[in-house]
């Protein structure tokens, strides 16, 4: 494959990537009962917070998943760009809070 043809590739690739990836994030987070929360993205996807951690995710875990699924899809694109073949993707994560408050 030419050079050419390569590089007019990738970039429909990245503008095909833009139109899908809004650069304005919007949401919304309603208290729900004690310490639990519903956040409502603006495309209808729904997370349950909740401090105990009895009925949904704690704040935390949802913002270590959140770096780890920007760098996920990173890797992926990256490695798709370079036509690697990939069979299998894993990421294992840990944070680690604060001792003392704030620790959410």
């Amino acid at each position: 494959m030419s050079e050419e043809k390569e590089i007019k590739e990738c970039e429909g690739t990245l503008e095909t990537y833009k139109t899908k990836v809004s650069q304005v994030n919007k949401a919304t987070l309603t208290w729900d009962k004690d310490l639990i929360f519903v956040g409502r993205t603006n495309r209808g996807y729904e997370v349950e917070y909740d401090a105990q951690q009895q009925w949904g995710c704690s704040p935390t875990e949802t913002l270590l998943l959140s770096v780890a699924g920007c760098m996920g899809i990173d890797m992926v694109s990256f490695l798709k760009k370079m036509k690697c073949e990939i069979k299998s993707y894993k990421m294992d994560i840990m944070g680690e809070r604060n001792p003392t408050p704030p620790q959410y």
